[in-house]
């Protein structure tokens, strides 16, 4: 008889359970994680590792507005320190609660699954449904070097930190397995899964790391759990705290760590931000090559402290003359919809015959996120030093100082203009004198999607060498 853990007690994982017929949050069960991080002098708040669970379910459908079936496959991303994970069953027959279920669009759908989620974690959990037919869920490789080609013997199939071992090289890199299996603690069925583990400090012994991974393939536990043991026992052992996403049950896809927990510094240049008196450290570079946009931004939005940190990282902007040609306009909860009143009226000012249609959606639009900063150039005229194009650049660069650090604290950010950036109306409604730019609305807010990765270009077609 399997053993059956207390925070399973009234689970339905191994029991006999009704599909559901209609929509309920309720079926939801969440399991505390601090029940497993406890025994191993893991405290919440204070995890010696960052990272995420992210799933896939391929059995998402419900009715559109007219009755008629849809279907999606969802990605759901969990912080890794979320209060809570969610246990796969109750996870399915909640998912199964939307067949029947009618919804105006996909947004509703989308929004209804990251409400229940996240009360269900705790956190703010990230959705993305996708048509079944996307590329993005063509299989691709995991980044980073695998461990599974090395030709080692096993012989003891039970996870031993005496296999962790580290050298004195001091390194930063990305390796993944797929060879990690445990047996499920209620049912005893085999969970299969590919962990991604990204770090920096002493290089690991690979060989070892295998071991320990493949250390779990009789072992009954939750994934989730295992890897926490895992960072746990590197710690002890005196190597630092582990980055280390998982994919679970054979999906096809590639994790991408938050940056929002304090990192062990790092021997290569690094980004440092600074918020609860806590350090954020992100290795330079990585930051400048990995940034990209995010469209899908949810609640809540940055706190006073990472606000601060963020506008420290925008004033380091390149200032010729210190002329400080910048002035930022924050739009939060009623604000945003006094925003989007302006943009209605600059479409009613272009064409005084546009829809209702046309205005509601140019007022909807401030509401994409919880929190916009319009980057505004404030400019001085007539310095033959300093010609306008200069300091309007120099906002350009603050923008892009925001668009960083809300990236290196975990955020996610646009960086929005289009028409309203130029209109009279706009314009005159956030009080710009006559040389002053509106040089970006930067969208704000917690991370409601996943970075797509951004094509890498050849440097070599936008250089041009004179030697």
């Amino acid at each position: 008889m399997v053993h059956r853990p207390d925070t399973l007690e009234h689970a339905p994982l191994g029991r006999d359970s009704a599909y559901p017929e209609q929509y309920d949050a309720g079926l939801l069960y969440p399991i505390p994680r601090a029940a497993n991080r406890a025994p191993l002098g893991i405290e919440e708040g204070a995890l010696p590792f960052v990272g995420e669970d992210e799933w896939h379910a391929f059995e998402v459908s419900w009715l559109n507005g007219r009755g008629k079936p849809i279907v999606a496959v969802a990605r759901f991303r969990l912080p890794a320190s979320s209060p809570h994970l969610i246990e796969s069953k109750s996870w399915k027959l909640y998912l199964n609660s939307l067949n029947q279920t009618r919804f105006a669009s996909q947004n509703e759908v989308e929004e209804t699954l990251v409400r229940d989620l996240s009360s269900a974690a705790g956190a703010s959990v990230s959705v993305e449904l996708l048509g079944v037919d996307d590329s993005e869920l063509a299989p691709r490789r995991l980044p980073g070097e695998c461990l599974d080609d090395l030709d080692i013997e096993v012989s003891d199939y039970t996870p031993s930190a005496t296999h962790l071992t580290a050298s004195d090289e001091i390194v930063e890199e990305t390796l993944h397995s797929h060879l990690l299996k445990s047996n499920c603690p209620v049912t005893g069925q085999p969970d299969w899964g590919s962990v991604l583990i990204r770090y920096k400090g002493p290089k690991l012994d690979r060989e070892g790391l295998l071991r320990y991974l493949i250390g779990y393939r009789q072992h009954q536990d939750f994934h989730e759990h295992g890897l926490a043991a895992a960072s746990e026992a590197r710690r002890a052992a005196g190597i630092g705290p582990l980055r280390a996403p998982w994919r679970p049950r054979y999906q096809p896809l590639a994790s991408h760590p938050r940056a929002d927990t304090p990192q062990p510094a790092a021997p290569c240049p690094a980004v440092t931000l600074t918020f609860n008196g806590e350090e954020v450290i992100m290795d330079a570079l990585t930051l400048l090559h990995e940034r990209s946009s995010m469209g899908k931004l949810a609640e809540p939005a940055p706190s006073a402290d990472q606000l601060s940190a963020i506008y420290q990282a925008a004033l380091r902007a390149p200032d010729h003359k210190e002329l400080r040609p910048w002035r930022f306009i924050e739009f939060t909860g009623e604000g945003r919809e006094r925003l989007g009143e302006l943009f209605a009226e600059a479409e009613f000012q272009e064409d005084p015959h546009a829809s209702d249609e046309t205005l509601n959606a140019a007022r909807k639009k401030p509401l994409r996120a919880p929190m916009i900063i319009a980057v505004i150039a404030k400019v001085t005229p007539d310095l033959p030093k300093v010609p306008k194009i200069e300091q309007v650049i120099s906002a350009g660069c603050a923008a892009h100082g925001i668009l960083l650090a809300a990236h290196a604290l975990g955020l996610g950010a646009m960086w929005r203009s289009g028409k309203y950036a130029f209109d009279p109306v706009v314009r005159k409604g956030l009080g710009l004198d006559e040389d002053d730019e509106v040089v970006a609305f930067i969208y704000l807010g917690s991370l409601a999607g996943r970075h797509k990765p951004v094509a890498t270009h050849n440097s070599a077609d936008f250089v041009e060498r004179w030697d």
